[in-house]
């Protein structure tokens, strides 16, 4: 999964229900995407399901 492929994923989640991605044949849940103050990137917590 490239990242465009990754943002595109996070885009279509509901943010009130769970959310899931596949990524290198892993599937897993997306549990919180933090933004860094000043800095140009994201923190993503995900569980393997």
């Amino acid at each position: 999964m490239t990242v465009a492929e990754l943002i595109e994923a996070l885009q279509e989640c509901d943010p009130d229900e769970q959310c899931y991605v596949r990524i290198n044949g892993n599937f897993l849940e997306i549990d919180d995407v933090y933004g860094v103050a000043d800095a140009n990137y994201y923190v993503i917590d995900a569980y393997e399901e």
